[in-house]
């Protein structure tokens, strides 16, 4: 009888521990776990950084809008002041010779509200950044250059079409690169010559 009672334990400890293929199929399961936990955080970094930077093209392309508008805005506001001599509401803007001239590209910079024109699309420079967090500009961007200015992925192109005498079509296009890829957004607003 104890011979029967040692061999049942003997074999109730070996059915006890894990077998090489369960301990090989557990971390197996494992490893599928983790690698996907991770993908999935890699994913959605991927996916909060690409909006992070369609934001800022935004906000950059709204900017250059507003800029323009702007140029519309004192240009009016100076027909208010001078009612013997007025200036055409694009003036300094779309006129012949002026940076963005119809059927021209140009650039705008909002630090120094200047625009200058780009000889094609592809001339135009890309923004910088100001890093300096003690600066008055800091985050800025400009195509002011220096040490506490860092070059940016962003290109911004403004494009006039005129419409009519008293209607304009500026088309904003900001360009950025993401690893091998070029990202491109576009927005269009009409601009009406509203002292007429």
């Amino acid at each position: 009888m104890r011979q029967t009672t040692n061999n049942n334990r003997q074999m109730r400890s070996l059915n006890t521990g894990f077998t090489l293929l369960e301990t090989l199929i557990g971390v197996s399961i494992l490893i599928i776990a983790i690698t996907a936990t991770f993908s999935a955080t890699q994913n959605g970094l991927s996916s909060s950084i690409e909006s992070k930077e369609q934001v800022s093209a935004y906000y950059l392309a709204q900017e250059a809008v507003e800029l323009v508008r702007n140029v519309r805005d004192a240009n009016s506001l100076y027909n208010i002041q001078n009612l013997a001599a007025p200036r055409n509401w694009l003036y300094g803007l779309a006129l012949a010779g002026d940076a963005c001239e119809f059927g021209k590209v140009c650039m705008v910079d909002a630090l120094n509200n200047t625009f200058s024109s780009c000889a094609t699309p592809t001339t135009c420079t890309k923004l910088n950044q100001d890093t300096n967090s003690s600066s008055a500009t800091y985050g800025m961007y400009s195509y002011t250059s220096g040490a506490n200015w860092k070059a940016t992925n962003y290109k911004r192109e403004i494009a006039l079409t005129s419409i009519n005498s008293n209607e304009v079509l500026i088309t904003v296009t900001m360009t950025w690169s993401k690893g091998l890829y070029t990202k491109t957004f576009k927005i269009k607003e009409t601009m009406l010559n509203w002292q007429s």
